[in-house]
């Protein structure tokens, strides 16, 4: 693991352990993180369903959950106890629920930099490379789960580094 100069690991692990807390409390579903990478080029998801939430505060970012279509369908039926045969409106909205309250519970330990949350967005792609804004500081988390695997990632920036929008 590398220890990036601003951030650090210490803005990564909150969010590591809120995913955890999720799938354990709200799937009921086994979550075993694996080593954090630190993401150097462009993110891109390979997963075919990513719930992304924007966070602002004293810094910048974001947080995206990515699995595949099948994992995204059995996050539903873990969540609303019906099964679904192909990702729909309630899968999509089953995945930005997962960001909403991954994030949420992360921030909470990061209370001192005064967060706040964007909307969930939820993209599906068709094993398509999806490519995602790269920020000063990314990192990547793979999990295995009972569902499937599934990837966490954090993309943080100073507000100093933050272009500002024209």
């Amino acid at each position: 693991m590398t220890n990036p100069q601003k951030f650090g690991l210490k803005f990564v692990e909150p969010f590591v352990k809120s995913t955890q807390e999720v799938f354990d409390i709200f799937l009921n579903c086994k979550c075993k993180p694996l080593e954090i990478q630190t993401i150097t080029e462009a993110a891109s998801h390979r997963k075919s369903v990513t719930a992304s939430i924007s966070m602002v505060g004293r810094f910048k970012g974001s947080l995206t959950i990515s699995t595949s279509e099948e994992g995204a369908k059995n996050i539903l039926e873990k969540i609303a106890g019906f099964e679904c045969e192909e990702v729909d409106e309630m899968v999509l909205d089953s995945m930005g629920e997962m960001a909403n309250m991954i994030a949420g519970k992360g921030k909470r330990d990061l209370s001192q930099y005064e967060l706040q949350l964007g909307l969930p967005d939820v993209v599906v792609s068709q094993g398509d490379l999806l490519h995602f804004y790269r920020y000063a500081e990314h990192y990547a988390v793979p999990f295995n789960t009972d569902i499937g695997e599934c990837v966490l990632e954090i993309g943080l920036d100073s507000l100093e580094d933050v272009p500002l929008a024209i």
